[in-house]
């Protein structure tokens, strides 16, 4: 079948001729079915018919294998396959083969699961084999032909171009069979955990189906019911009545889909979980991203509402949990197949998702994402997707696509009009969440203890690219105003506050939620930029030869953006900040975030920095007032390290950037408390987004609550969202998750804050 030889093809179009000009599966599908309903008077016949119908079966299976085989090819050399694909499927849409089709493993699904049977006449229904007589004694699991039976029947009325039921009925009969397959799965499992194994009547809990399939098909039979009852749900009208039913309809699909994943992945083989993964794509999404994200519009596209409708959203995290609890796992295979689908990018799947979905849900997955940085290693962070432990490539790839796809957007993308729309919106906020979620983690890495050696250069380009966009926000936002602590740690009040704000390193630390808090504190981009130039500029030939140019002018202009931050004031007051109902609708000069965008120049333009404008030296600058707190002490970073990277950009002709960096050593140089002020009108051309991303204290809010433990790992369960909190007995100001999570929070540090609080010390 999968020949591209010459003869094959030759004998691919001979067999689709006899097929189609004889009407073989026609005639047999009629005769089968009259002789069955004869076989009461001839009971030495019953055999005979019983291997008439499992080799019908196998011929309606074949056909439809065969015409997947053709459609492939033609999508790989153009019409080639094309018209034998068409005649196939007129070959498999002949009435007497449907209905041969559909009573076959009707009478299977029947037997197995006591639902009805569409009127199928009792005579003949209890004629058909259902496999009865080849189950082991006492077993309750069903035959291996009785299983290809129901697959059958799915494949043929998916490949049917009207199906004899009509297109709602067989869709209900496709999803009743891959219901039996999940029901099957979770009875397996069950008895598997109860040491019955499901291999006899008593293995099996009351309530699931009478018959069950057996572990090595049920896979199968699942992904067999997904894939082809596709061709049957429904399509949009374009009607918004009218498909809003349809998108009910279509969300029946992705609640099995997302039941498959939970419940019958773990039976798949290694190399058949990318099927599973392909079904969960969304190609409108993705068509909806590459023609601009600035753009989205209100509502969702039909694809993308059904699924959310139908829960892909909590399947997505509860895949990621479960690859964190098990990295070899069946799921984390499913998770890394997703990442390789259609352009090989998490942004353009996930971002309709982030977009669209319920707010809690999408916030409790970027959640989900920052415990799960907590489970990898520095080496394997660092490396990100190119990382050789490739059972944690999957979600690793999700923070690195999503990181390294938003800050560039285009703003000849955006939408015209008064304003972004809901969804946009709701993107960005989210984006602020995984910033102030996964940048203090990917932080952590970089200032590991592991050898430099172990960890290249340090710091990949995407978080380099945030450090300069977080500074754009503090130049953009100047005025964000203070934060309270996330709810997690205010339901005890006061006390709580005070109990948070005394955790000695921990994540209860209050900041004052600003830009600024976000880039200096929790993400440490001083010490981060610090620890970069010490291990990248000694080896510095090596590097650049293995990076490339545009990362070592990234680091440059990445440390100039956060010294102009560093040094200089400091955020207003909280009541002198500007107030905006909607912080990401408008910027603070009050244009329209809608308008908001990059300029996409090449990959050594101003996605690096170029076009930043080179500081001007201070000279004897003082710290700004209005606000400004005492002068921070000097930047750590050695100038001639600096310098040493203004030589080497300088002997690539890349004399803007290696003045950047003269000037930025020459400051370090003199050290005086200065301001780099020429930076903060530059970083606001470059990063335009920065204007229109929320500020962290307006995203936070979507976060649910959090563990007071900063270490914590705990991937139990389907969801952050559904996480139970159970305050701590003596402060009441924080709350855990598990016991094992108060005990070394308690033994990090909590013991000595839970004592103040409650004796009102601080």
């Amino acid at each position: 079948m999968a020949s591209q030889a010459p003869e094959a093809l030759q004998l691919r179009e001979e067999l689709v001729a006899a097929l189609d000009g004889s009407q073989v599966l026609e005639h047999a599908g009629r005769a089968l079915l009259l002789l069955l309903l004869r076989a009461k008077d001839a009971p030495s016949d019953v055999d005979m018919l019983k291997g008439a119908a499992f080799a019908a079966n196998a011929a309606h299976l074949r056909v439809v294998y065969l015409h997947s085989t053709c459609a492939l090819h033609a999508a790989v050399d153009g019409s080639a396959g094309k018209p034998l694909a068409d005649r196939l499927r007129d070959v498999a849409s002949g009435r007497c083969a449907q209905y041969a089709a559909l009573c076959l493993g009707l009478a299977v699904l029947c037997d197995a699961d006591g639902g009805p049977a569409y009127g199928m006449p009792p005579e003949l229904l209890a004629a058909l084999p259902a496999g009865k007589g080849d189950h082991a004694p006492d077993s309750r699991i069903m035959s291996t032909e009785a299983a290809m039976q129901i697959r059958g029947m799915v494949s043929t009325l998916g490949l049917a171009k009207l199906p004899p039921p009509g297109r709602r009925t067989s869709l209900a009969l496709q999803l009743r069979v891959g219901w039996l397959a999940v029901d099957s799965a979770r009875a397996l499992t069950a008895a598997d955990r109860s040491g019955s194994g499901g291999s006899g009547a008593g293995g099996l809990a009351a309530g699931v189906p009478s018959r069950i399939v057996a572990a090595r098909g049920v896979f199968m039979v699942a992904v067999d019911a997904l894939q082809y009852s596709q061709y049957t749900l429904p399509s949009p009208t374009g009607v918004p009545e009218r498909d809003s039913h349809r998108v009910a309809e279509a969300a029946g699909w992705w609640r099995l889909a997302a039941a498959a994943c939970a419940d019958v992945a773990p039976y798949a083989t290694p190399n058949q979980l990318p099927v599973l993964a392909g079904l969960l794509d969304l190609s409108e999404g993705r068509w909806l991203v590459r023609h601009g994200v600035l753009s989205l519009p209100s509502e969702p596209p039909f694809e993308v509402a059904a699924a959310l409708e139908g829960g892909l959203l909590r399947c997505l995290e509860r895949l990621m949990r479960r690859a964190g609890r098990d990295p070899q796992g069946r799921e984390a295979a499913v998770v890394r197949a997703l990442g390789g689908l259609r352009d090989r990018s998490f942004w353009s799947y996930l971002a309709p998702l982030l977009a669209y979905g319920e707010a809690r849900q999408v916030a409790a997955l970027v959640a989900t994402l920052r415990k799960l940085l907590r489970t990898v290693g520095p080496r394997a962070m660092l490396a990100g997707c190119a990382s050789e432990d490739s059972s944690r490539q999957g979600f690793l790839q999700a923070v690195f696509d999503i990181l390294g796809a938003a800050p560039p957007w285009d703003a000849a993308a955006a939408a015209s009009g008064d304003g972004a729309s809901p969804a946009l919106q709701q993107l960005l906020c989210l984006l602020t969440c995984a910033a102030c979620e996964w940048l203090p983690e990917l932080a952590r890495a970089v200032l590991s203890e592991e050898p430099s050696e172990a960890l290249g250069a340090g710091m990949p380009v995407a978080i380099l690219t945030w450090l300069q966009l977080l500074a754009a926000c503090c130049a953009s936002q100047p005025g964000t105003p203070a934060s309270s602590p996330p709810a997690c740690q205010t339901d005890g009040g006061a006390a709580a506050a005070s109990c948070a704000a005394a955790e000695l390193g921990g994540e209860a630390a209050v900041h004052d939620g600003s830009w600024r808090a976000l880039l200096l504190e929790e993400v440490g981009a001083v010490p981060l930029l610090d620890a970069a130039l010490r291990r990248l500029v000694p080896r510095l030939s090596d590097v650049v030869e293995h990076l490339g140019r545009p990362y070592l002018r990234c680091l440059v202009v990445s440390c100039c953006a956060v010294a102009a931050v560093y040094t200089g004031p400091g955020p207003p007051a909280a009541d002198t900040a500007p107030a905006t109902d909607h912080p990401w609708q408008s910027a603070p000069d009050g244009s329209a975030a809608s308008g908001v965008g990059l300029d996409l120049r090449d990959a050594e333009g101003a996605a690096s920095g170029l076009e930043l404008a080179a500081p001007a030296r201070p000279a004897g600058a003082t710290a700004a007032a209005g606000g400004a707190s005492a002068r921070p002490p000097p930047l750590p970073w050695r100038p001639e390290l600096v310098r040493e990277a203004a030589t080497q950009l300088r002997s690539f002709g890349d004399h803007n950037a290696a003045m950047i960096a003269e000037d930025l050593a020459a400051y370090l140089v003199q050290g005086d408390g200065g301001t780099c002020e020429a930076l903060q009108a530059g970083l606001r051309e470059i990063w335009p987004l920065a204007a229109a991303l929320p500020p962290p204290v307006e995203a936070r809010r979507l976060l649910p609550g959090r563990c007071a433990n900063p270490a914590c790992v705990n991937l139990e369960g389907d969801s952050e969202a559904d996480l139970t909190l159970k305050s701590c007995a003596g402060c009441g100001a924080v709350g855990y998750c598990c016991r094992p999570c108060q005990l070394e929070h308690w033994r990090a540090g909590h013991k000595e804050a839970c004592g103040r609080a409650r004796s009102g010390g601080v």
